[in-house]
C-alpha cells in the first residue's frame, strides 16, 4: 500500500522531493503533475528530481490528467514498476 506525501532524501540526507504517493520499501515514487509542470523551468526541475531518485535506486512515475483517463494502463504500469523493484505480490 502506498503512503501519502512521502519525503525522499538522498544517501547524504539531502531532501530530494516529497512524492504524492510512494511505496517506500519498493522505492517507487508517484507524482501527480498538474498543468504548471508544463513550464520549462518546472520541467527541468522535475527531470533533475527523476535523475536524483534514479541515482538513489527509486523508480519515479509522473502521472498526468491524460493518464488518468486510462486507469487500467496506469495501474498496470505501476504494478510493473513494483515488480521491477522486487515486489512479488502485485
Amino acid at each position: 500500500m502506498p503512503d501519502l506525501q512521502v519525503e525522499i532524501s538522498d544517501s547524504a540526507s539531502s531532501h530530494i522531493v516529497t512524492a504524492d504517493l510512494a511505496y517506500r520499501e519498493e522505492k517507487v515514487a508517484l507524482h501527480y503533475d498538474g498543468e504548471h509542470h508544463l513550464d520549462r523551468e518546472q520541467r527541468d526541475w522535475d527531470s533533475n528530481v527523476t535523475a536524483r531518485l534514479f541515482d538513489e535506486g527509486w523508480l519515479d512515475l509522473r502521472i498526468t490528467a491524460g493518464m488518468l483517463r486510462d486507469p487500467q494502463t496506469l495501474l498496470g504500469r505501476i504494478a510493473e514498476m513494483l515488480r521491477r523493484q522486487g515486489c512479488t505480490d502485485v
